[in-house]
């Protein structure tokens, strides 16, 4: 009988194969198009969750938007501030922010909404791990899908081009319009008129409702495109779960999705932090879970049930 010695054993465990390292989840590339309330949050659930670079587009400063970027202190939050949090499993985060900042705070205040502005850039700040987050202060003007290839490009307004495998369109309102004039005529609801000298026409009469008034150049090229269409109500684009956007021929993207106001056509409610923050959490979980988002090729389903053609 041979004997074998320790030194056999050893190189015997050399020679064994090692069993295979589990597959690791693929890193995702998230192109982020807007950088107020509901970029912002887009951009922080999809930090949390670890398994996604991120690319956060707007020529303005990121964070505040323009619904949190008054200076005035006598502009406040219409919503207290235990609701204010912008992270779903953390509901008292906004509150316990604004504490550590030494303020005296109760869950029913209506705190400044500059402040609000600055806790949503402090949040990008704290989930930023110094790699996986991508500040562009640039204008994105186009958004394709390129047929048979993967993901999308978003075309900036530098001519620039930012791949990905998904966007995300957080938009928000269009602007109250303002135009220079030298004499104005204001027609009224009762069908009388008013001529009035003027240097400046300012309509303060808020956001409009219809989408496609007003609406910016980026959403407006999509619309004509035929990429998107305007919900039944046309108060913002169709799309179907977690925000996927639907095209004029009612096929559901895999790559493109819409969350906060322009989606108020089927929840009412989208342009409250509340909703905006369950609508990024529910829309970050959807793509960085394993599944074929942005995958090339890929058959999309129809708005209406069944497949959809392959873009």
């Amino acid at each position: 009988m041979s004997t074998r010695s320790r030194g056999d054993h050893s190189r015997e465990r050399r020679r064994s194969p090692l069993p295979p390292a589990p597959a690791r989840p693929r890193e995702r590339s998230i192109a982020v198009i807007g950088a107020g309330a509901s970029g912002t949050l887009t951009a922080v659930n999809l930090l949390r969750r670890g398994r996604a670079r991120v690319t956060l587009i707007d020529p303005k400063p990121h964070g505040p938007g323009v619904a949190y970027s008054t200076r005035d202190e006598s502009h406040l939050l219409n919503v207290p501030a235990a609701a204010m949090s912008g992270l779903v499993d953390e509901p008292g985060d906004f509150l316990d922010w604004c504490r550590g900042l030494g303020m005296r705070v109760e869950p029913e205040d209506h705190l400044p909404r500059r402040l609000y502005g600055v806790y949503l850039r402090q949040l990008l700040v704290r989930f930023d791990d110094g790699w996986r987050l991508q500040q562009r202060r640039a204008q994105a003007v186009n958004v394709v899908e390129p047929l048979f290839h993967h993901g999308v490009r978003v075309t900036l307004a530098d001519s620039s081009v930012v791949t990905a495998d998904a966007a995300v369109l957080a938009l928000g309102d269009p602007r109250p319009a303002k135009a220079s004039r030298e004499r104005v005529r204001v027609e009224l609801g009762d069908g009388s008129a008013i001529d009035a000298d003027a240097d400046v026409l300012v309509n303060a009469t808020g956001p409009s409702r219809k989408i496609g008034v007003g609406c910016n150049p980026l959403t407006q090229r999509l619309l004509a495109s035929g990429r998107v269409r305007l919900d039944e109500l046309g108060l913002g684009l169709a799309t179907g779960p977690e925000g996927a956007l639907i095209d004029l021929e009612g096929t559901l993207s895999d790559r493109c999705f819409k969350l906060g106001s322009p989606r108020r056509g089927e929840s009412p409610e989208s342009t409250a932090i509340p909703e905006i923050r369950q609508q990024a959490e529910d829309l970050a979980r959807r793509l960085t879970e394993d599944g074929e988002v942005g995958r090339r090729g890929l058959r999309r389903r129809s708005a209406t049930g069944g497949r959809g053609r392959v873009r």
